[in-house]
């Protein structure tokens, strides 16, 4: 390696503290400079770069299909919640409460009990109860 391939560059890091002791502030300086040789950019550096790139990319993507993902999900419960809706009306209750009433006066008690039982939880659900 040359030394004309090597470009230098020169950093310098102040810090400054102020520390309270004894109740008298009191500054802290220091400094330090160093010298920092680093090559032009050559095909390794073009190579972490463009993986990281590529990372980003892909991390990108994964966050948008999670995204895009989770929006379907969403609209997929509230179609649910509509349909379920649209399942509760008039009709309906009018031919359910026909069915528990032939039980209930063909004798069968705990049957229509159940049945009772699992209407009014349908009804909650449907009603966001």
């Amino acid at each position: 390696m040359n030394p004309s391939d090597l470009i230098s560059s020169i950093f310098e890091f102040r810090i400054q503290l102020i520390a309270i002791k004894n109740s008298a502030p009191m500054l802290i300086q220091e400094s330090h400079r160093f010298h920092f040789w680093h090559k032009e950019i050559g095909l390794t550096q073009i190579l972490l770069l463009s993986n990281v790139l590529f990372i980003g990319i892909i991390g990108l993507v994964y966050w948008y299909e999670k995204r895009t993902i989770n929006r379907y999900e969403h609209q997929i419960a509230e179609l649910e919640e509509k349909s379920l809706r649209v399942f509760m009306n008039p009709h309906f209750f009018f031919n359910a409460l026909n069915g528990i009433q032939g039980l209930y006066v063909s004798g069968g008690l705990q049957v229509t009990n159940r049945y009772i039982t699992k209407l009014s939880k349908l009804l909650r659900f449907s009603h966001g109860a």
